[in-house]
């Protein structure tokens, strides 16, 4: 049978589920009878009661600075139409398939808890767009997160408003929300999370090249600390490299005589091979730290107006603050990574960093015909890093200036700031692939294939059947898109 995702959901919905439906394609089963969807009919009948009684925001009013101008309810249709057309105005690439999708879900799941007041027939023109993948082309510009995502929003009812008139607040409910920064903002923790999981096991190979000190992974020594994230990083890595043979052990360095000391390697690894614990441990309480932050906004209403039982409640819902910090403090999180993985591939193909464990870049047989990975280690998509950390930090100077600066004189910039992060994956997959072009190299050139513990030899093997080994130049353009499309399906 196949699986689908029932709306209005029971329980809490997952960032998992988000990845699921835009990603994998899950249909949408929209459940019409039921408690739950009981509400939805609740809602929308009191709410068709209550607009002819007094005057509710964006249905008996006009929008934004024009709120003060009444709107009679008989011309509700009228209104919705103008509003979605009026927005319909994005520029700048079109957003991503799974992107587009994740955004009507996770309006679906909004207008499925039952407080938006709209008919079950805008959630059936959702499900359908969903379980047919007959989604629009979006445009990525237009959103600076006022009253949430409304221009890309109005990009979904134009797709069916023609067969289906909207009426009541049905456009504004639409477009009134945090749901294109949340979806997209989920697909990225997704994705960061897998390319987290992937960098761990590349790392934990290539701390096997480098002949690391298996100790400052040991449980005692990270007990003093008490941040959870590090032993827990800490204890991961130890588990990894559990049977390898090759690794050092501080015991037999420690006891060396002064004169074995200077003829040996150092008795303590440089940082990127020493303070992994240390380092990584932040980075996965703030991944930890921004899923919750975007999972509460998933699971939240992000309208306004709300219905709540017989009564109206004007607030500010639509506001995507929670999501644009998630993604800001992840960017930072997010450059870090790469900072760990560009490490690790300098040190791998640096003779003078690596005390001539490897040949420089990595080249089989060392002469001077061949460049082996130099090109590879000369990669600057990072640089980009710094202008997407910057990018969207909040800055809501701007719109003081323009016609709604009274209205909208705070705004989150949460659209941008999951964008930007989107384009962090983007180049990390970029990195990450180098850094496993470097790996499948390195272990090979020291043919310690044998000698990697039994966990990081299984994933080796793996990455051996996707990547040639280099023994002469050869473009390496294929390999690195090849690895890219892997790490995006998450099938490395």
């Amino acid at each position: 049978m196949e699986s689908s995702m029932i709306v209005p959901p029971a329980g809490r919905v997952s960032l998992l589920d988000v990845f699921d439906v835009a990603r994998k394609l899950e249909k949408i089963f929209l459940k019409k009878d039921g408690r739950r969807a009981e509400k939805i009919y609740v809602a929308h009948a009191n709410y068709m009661r209550m607009r002819v009684a007094k005057i509710i925001y964006g249905d008996g009013t006009g929008y934004g600075e024009r709120v003060r101008f009444y709107v009679p309810p008989e011309k509700d249709k009228e209104k919705q139409r103008n509003l979605v057309y009026s927005l319909n105005c994005g520029s700048g690439p079109s957003l991503g398939i799974d992107q587009a999708r994740a955004a009507i879900f996770v309006r679906l799941l909004v207008l499925g808890r039952g407080h938006s007041g709209v008919r079950i027939e805008i959630l059936d023109a959702l499900a359908d767009m969903l379980n047919q993948n007959s989604v629009p082309e979006i445009p990525s510009l237009g959103s600076i997160g006022n009253s949430g995502d409304l221009v890309p929003s109005s990009y979904i009812p134009m797709k069916f408003m023609e067969k289906l008139e909207l009426e009541g607040r049905e456009g504004l409910a639409i477009v009134n929300g945090t749901h294109f920064m949340t979806g997209i903002a989920a697909l990225v923790l997704i994705d960061f999370t897998y390319i987290l999981g992937i960098l761990q096991e590349l790392i934990a190979i290539l701390f096997q090249c480098h002949r690391g000190i298996e100790n400052v992974f040991a449980k005692k020594l990270h007990l003093l600390k008490k941040h959870k994230e590090q032993r827990e990083i800490a204890e991961i890595f130890m588990n990894a490299l559990y049977g390898s043979k090759s690794l050092k052990k501080i015991e037999d360095l420690i006891n060396l005589t002064p004169e074995e000391l200077k003829e040996t390697e150092p008795i303590q690894d440089r940082y990127s091979l020493r303070c992994l614990p240390q380092i990584w441990g932040p980075i996965v309480h703030r991944v930890r730290d921004s899923a919750g932050m975007v999972e509460d906004e998933l699971n939240s209403v992000s309208d306004n107006p709300v219905i709540i039982g017989n009564d109206i409640g004007h607030g500010g819902h639509f506001d995507g603050s929670y999501v644009a910090d998630a993604m800001n403090c992840l960017k930072l999180s997010m450059k870090r990574t790469g900072e760990i993985a560009r490490a690790y591939i300098r040190s791998t193909t640096d003779s003078k960093l690596n005390h001539d464990i490897l040949p420089m870049y990595l080249v089989a047989g060392n002469d001077s015909l061949h460049n082996g990975l130099q090109g590879l280690t000369g990669l600057s998509v990072e640089s980009v890093y710094n202008f997407l950390c910057k990018e969207a930090i909040p800055e809501s100077l701007f719109t003081m200036s323009d016609n709604e600066g009274i209205n909208q004189d705070i705004v989150s910039m949460g659209m941008n700031s999951a964008l930007s992060a989107s384009r962090m994956n983007d180049l990390l997959r970029t990195i990450v692939a180098a850094l496993a072009i470097t790996t499948r190299q390195a272990v090979s050139l020291l043919k310690i294939e044998d000698k990697l513990s039994p966990l990081t030899r299984n994933f080796f093997e793996k990455l051996a059947e996707n990547i040639p080994f280099i023994d002469k130049d050869r473009s390496l353009h294929s390999d690195l898109r090849k690895l890219e499309g892997m790490l995006y399906r998450q099938e490395l």
